[in-house]
Formats: structure tokens, sequence, C-alpha cells
């Protein structure tokens, strides 16, 4: 998951992470933005940190997306019982 981005090269980082590796500048908080971008209103519009959906198309925001695969459980493989 990467939430923060360097605003000179636009290189991706986690959000535990405070400097760029190929630049050394600050990193800055990437914005709360449609996680699907359908339409040209979608890739235009930047939401509040606690907004859930993008009002254009109705996806989830990339914080709430964000938020959704952090809280969902890891799927479990079960295999057949071998006799």
């Amino acid at each position: 998951m990467c939430n923060k981005i360097c605003p000179k090269c636009g290189k991706r980082y986690a959000e535990t992470a405070n400097y760029c590796r190929a630049c050394g500048l600050e990193l800055t908080k990437e914005g709360n933005r449609c996680s699907e971008n359908k339409g040209a209103m979608c890739r235009t519009l930047t939401f509040s940190d606690d907004d859930i959906y993008c009002e254009c198309c109705g996806a989830l925001t990339t914080y709430a997306a964000s938020r959704q695969s952090l809280q969902s459980p890891p799927e479990t493989i079960t295999s057949a019982p071998i006799y």
C-alpha cells in the first residue's frame, strides 16, 4: 500500500517512509481520490480523509479502499483431505 509520494520524481512509498531514496526529498501524503477513476471528474477530485465514496461514480475512495483491505481477513486455502 503506497500512501506517500515524492513531490519531485513521483515515486510512491509506504506510509512509514519519510524521504525519497532517489531524490532525498521529504515525502508528501497522497490525496484521497477515487479508487477507480471511471470518468474525467473522478480524476480531478480530491476528497477529505474521512470520505468513503466518490461523489461522481460511487466507487470507494483510495483511503477507504486501503482501510477495507486492512480489515479484510486473509483468505484461507483449504485442501481436500488425502485418504
